[in-house]
């Protein structure tokens, strides 16, 4: 070219520039940019020059890794909104509203915020991710905060449980004597921090007795979260006055059905039934019923016990007691169908086709009269499924219908599974407490009898169908409701967890795992291998939580484009808002208001969604926390024994593992298993040590000692015996040195393109933990919550 004359750029600057304002404040690799701008691969190094040439002119600055961003003299600065997340080590994240990727927050930048807030903050790319500083906090969360007392000659102050949240937290220490000292107490936080330096101020609100008393621990985790265990007056007496017995007042425009054999199956110990069941041949092949307890009759929207109702939104069901959504006038009375009893409902018809294809849909109000109340057990045992469930006299005398519904709900399944519908087949806990003394006893694997499941399963598809036929149905006619939710994986997380289960040998690329029906199969190839514990809790964690919206957007996890909460109205506020819009369309009235009056019905839907989204939420932090308080109490127990364990966690700060029995999880401190400095492999999941070579990953098979138990934290510590079931502390795996030093350095490359996102995500779990969601106690009665 000859001199003087300017190389033409393979770009206009300004388009290039334009792609980075877009992708602001994100940087872009300079393969994304060209396929951006439709740049040739061939022509990729011109175009890393014209970058070159604006990163020296100022207007790009380039990052490592060949990413680009425009630089942040070129933008106004991005202000997002979320929820905070601190860390014990002063740090925090932003959850943001948006979905975007978390907020990095230092300390210093934290202001006046405390952990779960919902801040604002202001928003600037790093190298290592979005980083940021709070500017506004919107609105505070946390108002009350268990921990202990302390009191002394100047003063006195809580010192909060939860190392997450700001303290000491001064209080008023008038009338609180030097004998409270180191007692558990819930202070009332009245005033908030408005700099970095500033610690809350408040009162004590209740002592409850010594740190670690079982029942000033559960004090404290229902105080904290303020949960109401009692109702008002007002809703307890409007529940007594409409608590009646169906009566001849009630039965015009009922379908009259007490003579159809409906069937509840139940837990034995159930506290309440909200369904029952019933099959009959059809001339097109099976015709299929699903009563619900028709709660909407009892509970008129408006007025103190729909109030309380709505607030509550959910039951919590915790080992020792529920806490009811409805006073038990209703959930364990009226609304309850027990055997030998007239009871109104909402019944589903369905006609099924010889392989069970629904054929037609038909939806009564009605009056049932349940000819027998079942256990799962007693299902399982009449159906020649298990020789050990203990046995049921009324299920045996109802075998045939059992039989067909077996038969069909196996069919049901299949079709469903086809489509794509996924099932996550994780254990749940289920803590046993001597009756008299309220003690724990132990903690087992739920439902572990094969043939128990499967009775299990029976209900569950059948109340699947029902909730799909009415979201189906409420769709067709146009009418607004809440449904029930569930979006598809968040790609960056679920990328992080598919380069997690390649290093396991498990291939699953990110456009498989937005595919319910390749999701569902990756899950099945899992079954057996030793990290299909692990890797399922992983997966579980990188998918969106399903919730209530009045947009439906279809469920994800069920394969299923139209699903919402029908078949619970006793423990449920959407399901009651559900039963009110079907009622309604089945007399053709428009739906009734919901809310407080003038917010309109659409708007009203809407606050309900969101109010028993976050209930919900917070049941299951609650139900999972309580659950970890029992399993603490039960290992107090079994301090200096030995047990066999399996590795499902990995954290900077140790190792998480299960035990078989007692079924609980223990924490492994990595300043444990000796003198040897141990680092974190976390696109691999595995733990290296430095000089010795030892691996610790997913699925490892450990022998361990119970070293330790914290009430207050909820956890277990245990010390490292062997690095195998049978194996020494001397056995445990080692490579050379050399090459161990080649492997980690290549390996650590490839782990810093995923290791910062996995830090913020696992930061907001447990502090750093990677393993995922605990399972927590479920029954029959909230098998439904997670979907």
């Amino acid at each position: 070219m000859p001199q003087g004359v300017k190389k033409p750029e393979i770009v206009p600057r300004e388009d290039l520039l334009e792609v980075l304002r877009t992708a602001a404040p994100r940087a872009l690799h300079v393969v994304k940019i060209g396929v951006e701008l439709g740049v040739s691969p061939t022509r990729r190094r011109a175009l890393g020059e014209l970058l070159d040439d604006l990163v020296i002119a100022g207007r790009v600055d380039a990052l490592p890794g060949a990413r680009y961003r425009i630089a942040a003299g070129g933008l106004e600065p991005e202000t997002a909104r979320g929820e905070l997340r601190a860390h014990a080590r002063g740090f925090a994240f932003v959850v943001r509203d948006d979905a975007g990727p978390d907020v990095f927050v230092e300390a210093a930048s934290i202001a006046g915020a405390m952990h779960l807030d919902v801040v604002e903050v202001d928003v600037h790319d790093t190298p290592r991710g979005p980083a940021g500083a709070v500017t506004r906090v919107v609105e505070r969360t946390l108002a009350r905060i268990p921990g202990v007392l302390r009191v002394a000659p100047g003063g006195a102050w809580v010192e909060p449980d939860d190392s997450r949240i700001r303290g000491p937290i001064q209080v008023d220490s008038d009338g609180l004597l030097s004998p409270m000292d180191g007692k558990a107490v819930v202070a009332e936080i009245l005033h908030y921090p408005e700099r970095a330096e500033d610690t809350p101020a408040g009162r004590v609100l209740t002592v409850l007795g010594e740190p670690g008393d079982p029942r000033a621990e559960l004090d404290k985790i229902l105080l904290r979260e303020g949960i109401e265990t009692e109702f008002q007056p007002a809703a307890l007496e409007r529940a007594t006055e409409v608590a009646r017995p169906p009566s001849a007042a009630d039965l015009p425009g009922r379908a009259d059905m007490r003579r159809v054999p409906f069937l509840t199956i139940d837990p034995a110990d159930a506290r309440d039934h909200d369904d029952a069941v019933q099959i009959e041949p059809d001339p097109k092949g099976w015709l299929v019923r699903v009563a619900i307890a028709d709660v909407s009759h009892y509970v008129q929207p408006g007025g103190p016990l729909d109030e309380a109702a709505r607030e509550r939104a959910t039951s919590i069901y915790l080992p020792a007691r529920v806490i009811p959504m409805l006073p038990t006038a209703l959930s364990a009375d009226v609304c309850s169908l027990v055997a030998g009893r007239d009871r109104l409902a909402l019944v589903v018809e369905a006609v099924l086709g010889p392989q069970c294809e629904v054929i037609g849909a038909r939806f009564h109000e009605a009056v049932i009269h349940p000819a027998a109340c079942l256990h799962y057990e007693g299902v399982a045992r009449a159906l020649g499924l298990s020789s050990s469930a203990a046995a049921q006299p009324e299920a045996d005398s109802h075998v045939d219908q059992l039989r067909n519904l077996h038969d069909v709900t196996r069919n049901l399944r299949r079709r469903r599974l086809d489509r794509g519908s996924i099932d996550f087949n994780l254990p749940e806990p289920k803590v046993e407490l001597d009756p008299t003394s309220g003690e724990v006893r132990g903690i087992t694997r739920r439902a572990q009898d094969p043939g128990v499941r499967i009775a299990y399963s029976i209900v569950e598809e059948l109340m699947l169908l029902a909730n799909e036929l009415v979201a189906r149905e409420l769709g067709r006619r146009g009418l607004p409701t809440i449904y029930r939710v569930h979006a598809s994986p968040d790609e960056d997380k679920l990328g992080v967890f598919c380069e997690i289960a390649r290093s396991f040998g498990s291939a699953l690329t990110v456009e498989e795992g937005q595919a319910p029906g390749k999701l569902a199969a990756f899950l099945r190839s899992l079954e057996g291998h030793p990290t299909e514990r692990s890797l399922t809790s992983l997966l579980l964690r990188s998918m969106k939580q399903a919730q209530y919206d009045v947009t439906n957007i279809g469920h994800f996890g069920l394969a299923s484009p139209e699903y919402l909460h029908f078949t619970s109205p006793i423990r449920r506020y959407p399901d009651l808002v559900v039963h009110r819009t079907l009622r309604a369309a089945l007399r053709k009235r428009p739906p009734p208001v919901t809310g407080p009056a003038g917010e309109g019905h659409l708007r009203g839907l809407i606050a309900d969604a969101t109010r028993s989204s976050k209930r919900e939420r917070r049941a299951m932090e609650v139900e999972r926390e309580v659950i970890d308080l029992y399993r603490a109490l039960c290992m107090q127990d079994h301090i200096g024994e030995e047990h066999e364990v399996t590795v499902t966690g990995l954290a900077q700060h140790g190792v998480y593992v299960e035990l078989d029995e007692p079924f609980a999880e223990a924490l492994l401190l990595l300043e444990s298993l000796g003198d040897d400095e141990y680092e974190l492999d976390e696109a691999q999941m595995r733990m290296i040590g430095r000089r010795s070579g030892r691996k610790l990953t997913l699925g490892d098979r450990l022998r361990v000692r119970i070293s330790d138990v914290s009430i207050a934290r909820r956890t277990t510590y245990v010390e490292l015996v062997a690095m195998g079931p049978d194996a020494s502390l001397s056995e445990a795996r080692a490579e050379p040195a050399r090459r161990r030093g080649r492997r980690v350095d290549g390996e650590r490359k490839q782990a810093e393109r995923v290791a910062e996102r996995q830090d913020r995500e696992a930061a907001t779990i447990r502090g750093h933990k990677i393993a995922g969601p605990r399972p927590h106690r479920a029954s029959k009665k909230k098998q439904e919550r997670e979907r």
